[in-house]
């Protein structure tokens, strides 16, 4: 279909990227939510600040495609994470990664 056949109907090829475009980013909402949502079904609820300092962020990645990062921004998040002298590693992040088949940076919906 060219150009001129779109115009004929009313529609842009910027009105197929636009609607391209919310597409994933809903895909990505809803895949950022389900990693939150487990994350948080499994963090330690001991003080109520890692919990509530999960959080969704929307990015780009390397290439420039949308993507969302979901991290932890507790003051003492890695400590939850690796452990110390005085307490366990718990790993919620990396247990995340593991359910979610992610590693990496970046949360994407076909991870290689």
């Amino acid at each position: 279909m060219a150009d001129e056949d779109l115009d004929a109907l009313g529609i842009t090829v910027e009105d197929f990227y636009r609607e391209a475009d919310l597409e994933i980013n809903e895909g990505l909402d809803v895949m950022a939510d389900d990693v939150l949502n487990w994350w948080d079904s499994i963090a330690p609820k001991d003080t109520g600040e890692y919990d509530s300092d999960l959080a969704i962020t929307e990015i780009k990645d390397d290439d420039g495609h949308p993507a969302r990062r979901v991290k932890d921004s507790a003051k003492y998040a890695h400590i939850v994470e690796y452990g110390s002298k005085y307490v366990d590693a718990r790993s919620p992040r990396a247990k995340t990664a593991v359910r979610f088949g992610v590693d990496g940076k970046y949360m994407v919906d076909n991870p290689q």
